[in-house]
């Protein structure tokens, strides 16, 4: 399972390639967005999280493993 926003991420996606794609997506969430436009905020976001892996943009998560008992 991977859980997004947390303080402890150890899993670094790669996202450069699709950045443009991933902001035009959710500009299409009119009803939610409103006319903010979230390009600014998530780009920066996302060079945050490559930086900390040497990547352009990325998104990142904390990798959980669910064992069966």
């Amino acid at each position: 399972m991977f859980i997004h926003g947390s303080a402890q991420s150890d899993t670094f996606i790669d996202i450069s390639e699709l950045l443009d794609v991933k902001v035009a997506a959710l500009k299409q969430h009119k009803t939610q967005m409103g006319p903010w436009d979230p390009t600014d905020m998530i780009t920066e976001w996302a060079r945050e999280q490559g930086a900390k892996r040497r990547l352009k943009a990325a998104e990142a998560f904390r990798l959980m493993r669910l064992h069966e008992a």
